[in-house]
């Protein structure tokens, strides 16, 4: 019997937990609330509370795994924003705003632009698939990035990817998808599989 050798391999996990995202989708192209006030409090009370709740999750459970794991936090630096404290700020000031301190934010602003909240927050997610996938802005060769993705979440893929290539840039990356996504709740089978696959 031939042994067999295990690669070994550090993985670091990094977790874009949609949090100021959240706030961000809600904000009109002046960089105010679309709600109500006390409904907006109440939504930002909401949504900060979830961010703990997963946050403190993610945390006990990668520390019962012995795993390397990191929080993203790309758009803090607009987190005034996100939360209404700079009315008048539109989308594209905050692209650039963000561009002026992140090399990713600064390649995706250059061959691409916003003009909601919303395309901005959709942006983010893209931007930290390209910023953990090329090595040129992460400076370690030989990396791969393995995202987890519902299929509906395909699109932050293919943009990054393509935000990479208009850019001249590599983009070491997959997508992979959990089983349960592929195969229907009853009655799936590998041929669900292959139809998929091809």
């Amino acid at each position: 019997m031939q042994g067999t050798t295990a690669l070994k391999t550090h993985s670091v996990l990094r977790w874009d937990l949609p949090r100021l995202h959240y706030l961000l989708a809600l904000l009109d192209d002046q960089g105010r609330a679309m709600l109500r006030p006390a409904l907006w409090r109440q939504w930002q009370n909401e949504v900060d509370e979830r961010a703990a709740r997963v946050r403190a999750l993610i945390a006990a459970r990668s520390g019962q795994a012995g795993l390397d794991v990191t929080i993203v936090r790309s758009l803090e630096v607009v987190r005034d924003t996100a939360y209404g404290r700079t009315p008048g700020r539109t989308p594209r000031q905050a692209l650039e705003f963000l561009a002026r301190g992140n090399e990713a934010w600064r390649i995706a602003a250059s061959v691409r632009t916003v003009g909601t909240y919303l395309d901005l927050t959709r942006l983010a997610y893209a931007v930290e698939v390209l910023a953990a996938g090329c090595a040129a802005l992460h400076g370690e060769p030989g990396h791969l990035l393995i995202t987890i993705w519902d299929p509906s979440e395909t699109r932050i893929l293919a943009e990054a990817r393509a935000i990479a290539a208009d850019a001249g840039l590599h983009l070491a990356a997959v997508g992979l998808y959990p089983l349960p996504k592929l195969l229907p709740s009853t009655g799936g089978s590998l041929r669900a599989c292959k139809a998929i696959t091809t």
